[in-house]
């Protein structure tokens, strides 16, 4: 994947490929719905409990 590909919502929804930050497909549903955070999201990159290599 091309870091300049662009996502559709119901693309980063569905994918079985690796999206990071995770959770950015609930975030980006949220600020479409025009529900934008008084305080910064902080979004993970990685799944806790992840080891890194």
């Amino acid at each position: 994947m091309s870091c300049s590909a662009r996502w559709t919502l119901p693309e980063l929804r569905t994918t079985t490929e690796r999206v990071i930050p995770l959770d950015v497909a609930a975030l980006l549903a949220r600020l479409l719905d025009g529900d934008v955070p008084a305080e910064p999201v902080i979004l993970p990159w990685h799944h806790p409990g992840a080891t890194s290599h």
